[in-house]
């Protein structure tokens, strides 16, 4: 992690309210960004390149083609699969539209538009097997990059991303 600063809950609430993505209310919950919630640190940082592909991406039944067993959790291999399942032409479900997830990633590059900032949370459980840093929100946006980063050779360019960690953080 990168240029680490310390923010407050208030803005990672308006980050997320502004990107509108429909699961504000469970990212605030899971993020600890409700009124007395005690012990987490709340960061912006950027991400390196090894840390964005270590991410541990979510596991679920609707996304068994992207991450068919826990241990293809870290976003790179969810990336590697999803890649499979596009060129294979099969669908996953109307949320993971791989073809859409693609188009609007090589669109927000082809217009060098930086990624709007993920938010990560310490991974917990069976979480931790994977890596340290769950991708709570911007799951879309982080597998769209690492897909057309992978397909097409492209150079890591940093992500920024909001963390909320009951770890404090060495600012520099």
């Amino acid at each position: 992690m990168n240029n680490i600063e310390k923010v407050s809950p208030k803005m990672i609430v308006e980050h997320l309210d502004k990107l509108g993505n429909g699961n504000c209310y469970g990212n605030i919950v899971e993020l600890g960004l409700y009124p007395g919630a005690f012990g987490f640190n709340y960061y912006l940082v950027e991400i390196t390149e090894s840390a964005f592909y270590g991410l541990v991406f979510q596991h679920s039944t609707s996304l068994s083609g992207l991450v068919p067993d826990p241990q293809d959790r870290p976003l790179k291999i969810a990336a590697q699969n999803a890649l499979i399942v596009l060129l294979s032409k099969q669908k996953l479900n109307s949320n993971w539209d791989l073809e859409d997830i693609v188009k609007k990633t090589t669109e927000w590059l082809d217009k060098s538009i930086p990624l709007p900032a993920l938010a990560l949370r310490d991974s917990r459980g069976s979480e931790l097997e994977t890596g340290k840093w769950y991708l709570q929100d911007g799951c879309h946006r982080a597998l769209g990059y690492a897909m057309v980063m992978q397909r097409d050779g492209l150079v890591y360019k940093p992500v920024k991303a909001y963390i909320a960690t009951k770890t404090i953080l060495n600012i520099k």
